[in-house]
């Protein structure tokens, strides 16, 4: 076990969750994924109080670690990124967790309708660029295929000004299908599908949107700010072909 001192301010730095492991750590800031609701279990204090205590499994955008974060009489919402201060780590049956101090909180990150966060136009993105910001409406699905070991779905979606080709990944691809089958369609109605993204990059190939996995995004019946009569779906554009 290691305890160290932390070195860096809690007001300003944010820890990735691979930097918590292993070690014994006090007044932790960090941006998370909460990836899946481990378990829940009720205790009896010395006060008699029966308290509810949530475990999750969180994950970040730095690789693949993940770290147990137990929460007291409270729920984190499965599938959101949140934001942590004030927490703290610890060796618990052999394994380093994270628990929230007394004066310790949390937060939803909700950069997909923060105001703050700004969208470029699709026909306007740049090539291999800083990761960039996509809101639009979802035109077609491709289904889930596997290649090279890989999970990869392609979806087409577009705004007022263009449709591209988002290609979507690994972890990604199982979000994504949660997402959408929240809205089931059917052959006599069809609802506007919204698609934000956050945090993806034009390639060269085919001149297609990446997902990283620092991305996020949302899958929703409507996209904030974005109104679904301006989607670009003149039947004079000849959009990329999906099942090529």
């Amino acid at each position: 076990m290691s305890r160290e001192k932390n070195a860096h301010s809690a007001n300003s730095f944010q820890y990735k969750i691979h930097e918590l492991i292993g070690k014994q750590l006090f007044n932790i800031n960090l941006q998370a994924e909460v990836f899946m609701k481990k378990s829940s279990r009720q205790v009896r204090t010395k006060d008699r109080k029966i308290h509810v205590v949530n475990e999750y499994i969180l994950i970040d955008d730095g690789d693949d670690s993940q770290i147990v974060f137990s929460i007291w009489d409270d729920e984190l919402p499965v599938g959101e990124w949140v934001e942590i201060n004030g927490a703290y780590t610890q060796e618990w049956n052999g394994e380093f967790r994270l628990s929230l101090s007394r004066r310790g909180r949390w937060k939803p990150l909700d950069l997909l309708n923060d105001e703050n966060t700004e969208f470029q136009a699709i026909a306007s993105i740049p090539f291999l660029n800083n990761p960039i910001n996509v809101q639009g409406h979802v035109v077609e699905i491709e289904e889930p295929r596997t290649q090279s070991e890989k999970i990869l779905q392609r979806i087409l979606i577009g705004d007022e000004t263009a449709v591209i080709v988002v290609h979507v990944t690994d972890k990604h691809v199982n979000k994504f299908q949660e997402q959408l089958h929240r809205f089931p369609q059917s052959s006599d109605s069809f609802s506007p599908i919204g698609a934000t993204l956050i945090n993806a990059v034009k390639t060269e190939v085919n001149s297609s949107l990446v997902l990283l996995p620092s991305s996020r995004y949302s899958i929703k019946l409507d996209a904030p700010g974005l109104n679904p009569l301006q989607v670009n779906l003149d039947k004079n554009i000849t959009y990329p072909d999906l099942n090529v």
